[in-house]
């Protein structure tokens, strides 16, 4: 669930910081997709308590101990994002899909003299920041315009302030407002078709190298050590544009257009650390639990904006601001557990369970202006924004035609992070998953997964992207993974 101010309210000329550096986008980099790898897909992402494969870098790689051959693994997904998205009684669909590299992993057992030790080596895709949003309508009431155009009094000035005052103005540059009666009027100020779009992409990748070693004869024990790189956009365009030729007179009051651009790119680095211990019971039945550490993320972001006046005669105005800042998040400690059991041979069946206590999200920054900001973020977090959550996934596994052929469902469940959500279930996540595994040749495998989130959301629109009342977004999202892995045992 998004809390976004999409026009302006973040945005404020005179700050260094202009876009990010919330504690709603440092959410962003501190929440996952449900899998990694086609088999893990299909159940729902339930794998802490089955980790049986080399994705268990991932969930729990105490499950690499299970595994006492070579094995090389490559998988490719599409990521697909609907919105449909409701604004004053208007419904739009916006789509923005992806297609990536989602895994790739090396499982290499080492000869023992009892019990196992496995290391596994690789890459996965742990989450997909590709998203999209687009609204509007005719407002007969007001326009942005009238944001960004000052209220001083001229006439207090001296001529030297006023000429200096003028020169400086964004509104008075771009020709969005005049002067009259001592004073800067906006041109714009209602009767204007108004569209916001936003567009979102890039994503997180874990390099991972783990082991998993028995410590006693049916329990073992296993580390992964991650080195998280990615890479965040962010591209929204708000503009105002004079659809039934109201303003048609002579300069400047002939404006056509108004646009307005902010523009993210964030590079992403980081690391953390998950321990993981896994108990199996003859065969039949499994037990793990996993910590992840919090993951200390670097984040060096560019931003930018851009407003530009358009005229009925082609005249172009515009004026563009960039800047560079760094900064820190340290995200929430996750706690796991699962279980997977065969109650007979040919079915398995497995649950997780996930502990978050988003509170806990912390951002600093080195540069003391901004470190303040941050900390007033990290506080607002603590207390007023995030809550616990309790994270669900369930599935189970067919075994077919004497094992070359598996087929496989499950279900996640999300809740929101939001404090304000606690009383309703509206703003959760639901993942359903399906998924098959076919033997190819030999030892050769074919998965398959797939999973359909849908989930609720909204974003205000501030008080003057209102149109007769409407103040925010009603979105509903719909997110399509298709996961196709190969694997090799050797």
């Amino acid at each position: 669930m998004k809390r976004i101010l999409c026009l302006y309210g973040i945005v404020a000329i005179s700050i260094s910081f202009v876009h990010a550096q919330l504690a709603e986008d440092a959410l962003r980099f501190s929440q996952y997709r449900p899998a990694i790898g086609a088999q893990s897909l299909g159940f729902g992402g339930t794998s802490v308590g089955i980790a049986n494969d080399f994705t268990a870098l991932f969930t729990n790689p105490a499950g690499l101990a299970q595994l006492r051959v070579y094995e090389f693994s490559f998988g490719l997904s599409h990521n697909g994002f609907s919105n449909n998205v409701t604004f004053w009684n208007t419904k739009e669909t916006i789509e923005n899909n992806k297609f990536n590299l989602d895994n790739i992993g090396i499982v290499y057992p080492l000869p023992t003299k009892r019990g196992s030790l496995t290391f596994g080596f690789g890459v996965g895709r742990l989450q997909q920041y590709n998203a999209a949003a687009t609204f509007g309508g005719f407002n007969i009431q007001n326009s942005y315009v009238e944001v960004i155009t000052p209220k001083d009094d001229l006439w207090a000035m001296s001529p030297t302030e006023r000429k200096r005052f003028l020169e400086n103005d964004l509104s008075y540059y771009l020709a969005v407002s005049d002067t009259a009666n001592g004073f800067l009027w906006p041109i714009l100020t209602d009767s204007l078709n108004q569209r916001a779009t936003i567009l979102e992409d890039g994503g997180l990748n874990h390099w991972s190298i783990g082991m998993g070693i028995d410590i006693a004869p049916n329990i073992s024990f296993g580390v992964s050590l991650n080195i998280a790189s990615g890479h965040y956009g962010y591209d929204r365009t708000y503009v105002e544009e004079d659809k039934y030729n109201v303003y048609r007179y002579g300069f400047p009051w002939n404006i056509d257009r108004f646009l307005f651009t902010q523009t993210i790119d964030d590079n992403v680095s980081g690391f953390n650390a998950l321990i993981g211990l896994l108990y199996r019971s003859k065969d039949k039945l499994r037990f793990g639990i996993s910590l992840r550490t919090p993951t200390w993320y670097s984040i060096s972001e560019r931003y930018g904006t851009k407003y530009q006046s358009e005229f009925d005669d082609g005249y172009q105005l515009w004026q563009t601001n960039t800047n560079e800042t760094e900064y820190r998040i340290t995200t929430p400690m996750v706690i796991s557990g699962g279980f997977s059991l065969f109650p007979v041979q040919w079915l398995l069946v497995a649950a997780d369970v996930e502990y978050v206590d988003w509170t806990q999200l912390e951002l600093e920054a080195d540069d003391p202006t901004l470190n303040s900001h941050l900390k007033l973020q990290t506080q607002k977090a603590k207390f007023d924004l995030f809550r616990e959550t309790i994270n669900l996934r369930g599935g189970a596994e067919f075994t077919l035609l004497d094992g070359e052929m598996k087929i496989r469902g499950g279900i996640a469940w999300y809740p929101s992070p939001y404090k304000e959500d606690q009383h309703t279930t509206k703003y959760d996540k639901v993942y359903y998953s399906a998924g098959t595994s076919i033997r190819m040749s030999g030892d050769v495998y074919l998965h398959i997964g797939y999973t359909l989130g849908d989930w609720k959301s909204y974003r205000r629109t501030s008080d003057l992207f209102s149109v007769l009342g409407a103040r925010q977004t009603y979105e509903s999202i719909l997110s399509h993974v298709v996961s196709v892995t190969v694997s090799a045992k050797f």
